[in-house]
């Protein structure tokens, strides 16, 4: 009789479990629908926003030039030479350094730039070269 309870018992445990994971499936699977739904209609007001600003922006590319870039095909790096690379991405890095070191330049305070350097000496008064 003891062994027939806790079979009933583990059972009913059994049972319970399974009816409590089968109200949580069916709550999630709810909620997959719903995420779905949400999404297949940010993909149609995406999907119409991107067309808008496509025409928009074929228009206005039409207007001011008549071989947009978008239509010639972009050389891969791949092809090219590694020396012509190497130039170019030195050039690039170049041009950025410049361009980082004239906005840092511009926004430094009067407390940190760099007035006892010497090559802001040399900048600033040229005729005082000879000084150390």
């Amino acid at each position: 009789m003891r062994v027939a309870v806790w079979i009933v018992i583990w059972l009913g445990l059994l049972a319970g479990a399974g009816w409590l994971m089968w109200r949580r499936l069916r709550e999630l699977w709810r909620r997959a629908e719903d995420l779905g739904d949400t999404l297949s209609e940010v993909e149609m007001r995406v999907a119409s926003t991107t067309a808008a600003q496509d025409t928009t922006s074929a228009a206005q590319d039409a207007d001011s030039d008549p071989h947009p870039a978008a239509s010639r095909p972009a050389e891969l790096a791949v092809f090219r030479s590694p020396v012509e690379l190497a130039v170019e991405r030195e050039a690039l890095r170049e041009s950025l350094r410049q361009q980082r070191a004239a906005r840092r330049a511009a926004t430094l305070p009067g407390w940190a730039r760099p007035i006892d350097s010497p090559r802001h000496r040399r900048q600033e008064r040229p005729d005082h070269e000879s000084l150390p």
